[in-house]
């Protein structure tokens, strides 16, 4: 068994134990509306939310510098000549 093998396996026993033991329901309370959920979804819920955004974010900064630098390398007027 290779290592990545060992990693998943121990990923994966992880993730069962901590399933198993947040399956309680928990009470939440957002403006006016009211929600009863189990705990493990609303931590799956929001651990995508957190690698949802990781993802996204990175590449929504990096397009927006290519165009502030696009932008200003149309902008630059043209160099004069000197005689």
């Amino acid at each position: 068994m290779n290592y990545k093998s060992i990693i998943l396996i121990i990923l994966v026993i992880f993730i069962t134990v901590v399933s198993t033991q947040n399956t309680h329901t928990v009470d939440f309370k957002v403006l006016a509306w009211d929600f009863s959920i189990s705990l493990i979804f609303f931590l799956y819920f929001i651990l995508f939310i957190g690698i949802f955004i990781g993802y996204t974010l990175p590449r929504i900064v990096k397009i927006s510098r290519k165009r502030t630098k696009k932008k200003a390398d149309t902008e630059k007027l043209p160099e004069r000549k000197t005689s």
